[in-house]
């Protein structure tokens, strides 16, 4: 989330790009080796089947983010798409909140 709110600051320039987009690709790897953990945690016989359906999520998510951030573009330019991606951000952190709330756990990051 850090990295769209600092893309939106200094992405117009090359080197604020290049700062934006590498943090943007750390915390995407993160995420990815984090969700990773805690699918293949839920049934180790089954990582096959798992790792389908997180991968088929994780492209329908991707493909799906592509087009809204087109949208964006079109009715925001760069403000628009940094705002949408800080903004799922924020409510995918807001989701997970409530959800670990529910069942009485802390996020523990």
């Amino acid at each position: 989330m850090f990295s769209f709110i600092l893309m939106g600051f200094i992405g117009r320039y090359f080197a604020g790009l290049i700062i934006s987009v590498i943090l943007m690709d750390l915390g995407i790897q993160i995420a990815h080796v984090s969700n990773q953990t805690r699918i293949y945690s839920l049934d180790p016989l089954a990582r096959g089947r798992l790792n389908m359906v997180y991968m088929f999520c994780y492209f329908v998510g991707g493909a799906l983010g592509s087009y809204l951030g087109a949208v964006c573009w079109h009715h925001g330019g760069w403000w628009g798409v940094c705002s949408f991606g800080a903004a799922i951000l924020w409510l995918a952190t807001l989701a997970e909140s409530f959800y670990n709330r529910s069942l009485g756990r802390s996020i523990r990051h």
